[in-house]
C-alpha cells in the first residue's frame, strides 16, 4: 500500500493528475478483498492490481476518462451469471469500486497524502477516512481524512464535526479492523470510507547464513522492514543484504540493547547452531512480538524449550513460537525453506492472530 501512495504524492509533486481505485465493498468470491487498491497514472501505467482481467481494464478505462478531474465515482460490478461469463472470470460474487480523482491543486488531499506517506515510513498505524460516498452509478467530491489515535486529524470532509466525534469513540475498534469497511455516520447516516494503515512491520532476522540470504529480498518484497543480526561481519554485509533497513554486526545478546521490540515486530531465529537460538529465542520471549519463529527439528525445538522453562519462561510464551519455523510444503533447499517462512509470516499478519504449533511439556 506505502508504494502506491508514495507513487500517488510523486505524481501530484510533479503536476500530474492522477486517479486511485479501490474496491471498497466485496462480498461472495471476487478477486481481490475490500481495501485493495490500484493507482491509474495520467501515461496509463498502473500501480499495484484490483484483481486484473477485463474488471481492471473496464476500471482503468473509467479511471482514464475522469483524468483531471477530482470526484469520485462508485461502480458496481455483479461478477455472477451472465456478467461473469461477459468479465471472463471464474470468480462470482459482487464488489463496489469506488474511483477517486486526484488534481496536483487540491492541496487538502495532497497534505493528507504526504501525512500518510511519513506515517508509513516513520511508523505507526492511523485510520484513513474518505466520504461521504457517492451512491453507485454517480460521481460526487468527497473528502479525505487522515486519523490518528490522538485525536489529531488531517484534511477535510462534510459533516467534519459530527464525523470526528463518532471517529473519537470508536478509533480503538476501527483500528483492530482487518482491511476497509463502510460505515454510516449521524443521524442522517451519511457513508464513509474507513481503512486502518499501519506501517509497514518490521522483521528481525537473527543469523546472516545461507538462509536468510533468501529470506531478505522475500521479505521486502511483500512489505516487510527487514534488520538483519549476526556477530559476524563477514556475512552481516551489506552486499549481501541490499533490501535490509539495517544490519546490526554484533554479539547476538547485546544486540537486544539495540533492537526495538513493539507488539508489531516479526522474529526469526535462524543463526548457525542451537545454542545461539535458545540464546536468541530465550531473550525475543522476554520482549513483545507479533510473530517469533525459530528453524530445526522438533528434536531441537524441545531440547530448547525445555531448557527455557526450566529458566522461568512460561509455558504459554513457549507455544507462541512457530518451530519448526515455516508452513509445512515439504521446503528442502533455503530457498524453498525462505518461502515456507514468508508464507507462514504473510498468513499471521493478514490474520492478526497466530496459529500456535503443536507442542506439549
Amino acid at each position: 500500500m506505502f508504494e502506491i501512495y508514495q507513487r500517488l504524492v510523486e505524481e501530484l509533486s510533479a503536476g500530474r493528475p492522477a486517479v486511485l481505485a479501490a474496491i471498497i465493498r466485496q462480498d461472495g468470491s471476487s478477486p481481490r478483498s475490500a481495501g485493495t487498491k490500484c493507482l491509474i497514472c495520467q501515461d496509463g501505467a498502473l500501480v499495484g492490481s484490483i484483481g486484473g482481467g477485463i474488471l481492471e481494464a473496464s476500471v482503468a478505462r473509467q479511471a482514464m476518462a475522469m483524468m483531471g478531474g477530482d470526484h469520485a465515482l462508485l461502480m458496481t460490478f455483479q461478477l455472477n451469471g451472465r456478467e461473469l461469463a461477459g468479465l471472463d472470470m471464474i470468480c462470482g460474487g459482487n464488489l463496489d469500486v469506488l474511483i477517486q480523482g486526484f488534481r496536483p491543486d487540491r492541496g487538502l488531499s495532497g497534505g493528507v497524502l504526504k501525512a500518510l506517506v511519513s506515517m508509513f515510513r516513520k511508523g505507526g498505524q492511523c485510520l484513513l477516512v474518505t466520504g461521504p460516498l457517492p451512491e453507485s452509478g454517480k460521481e460526487s467530491r468527497v473528502g479525505l481524512l487522515l486519523f490518528q489515535k490522538d485525536g489529531g486529524m488531517v484534511g477535510s470532509a462534510e459533516h467534519r464535526q459530527t464525523l470526528e466525534a463518532w471517529l473519537i469513540d470508536q478509533v480503538d475498534d476501527l483500528l483492530a479492523l482487518k482491511g476497509a469497511r463502510i460505515v454510516s455516520v449521524g443521524a442522517e447516516r451519511h457513508r464513509f470510507l474507513v481503512e486502518p494503515q499501519y506501517s509497514s512491520p518490521t522483521v528481525i532476522v537473527f543469523g546472516a547464513g545461507h538462509i536468510s540470504v533468501k529470506l531478505a529480498p522475500l521479505l521486502s518484497l511483500v512489505g516487510f522492514k527487514v534488520v538483519v543480526v549476526d556477530d559476524r561481519s563477514e556475512f552481516a554485509q551489506a552486499a549481501r543484504f541490499p533490501q535490509a533497513e539495517a544490519l546490526v554486526v554484533c554479539d547476538f545478546v547485546k544486540s537486544f540493547d539495540r533492537l526495538a521490540f513493539t507488539p508489531e515486530t516479526f522474529v526469526v531465529i535462524v543463526t548457525r547452531g542451537h545454542l545461539h537460538d535458545k540464546v536468541v529465542l530465550g531473550q525475543a520471549l522476554r520482549r513483545p512480538s507479533r510473530y517469533i519463529g525459530m528453524i530445526g527439528s522438533r528434536h531441537k525445538r524441545d531440547m530448547i524449550f525445555r531448557a527455557l522453562l526450566q529458566e522461568g519462561v512460561s509455558e504459554e510464551r513457549i507455544k507462541q513460537v512457530h518451530s519448526p519455523i515455516g508452513l509445512d510444503i515439504g521446503a528442502e533447499t533455503p530457498e524453498e525453506i525462505a518461502v515456507s517462512i514468508v508464507a507462514e509470516m504473510i498468513r499471521v499478519r493478514a490474520e492478526g492472530l497466530p496459529r500456535i504449533k503443536n507442542w506439549t511439556v
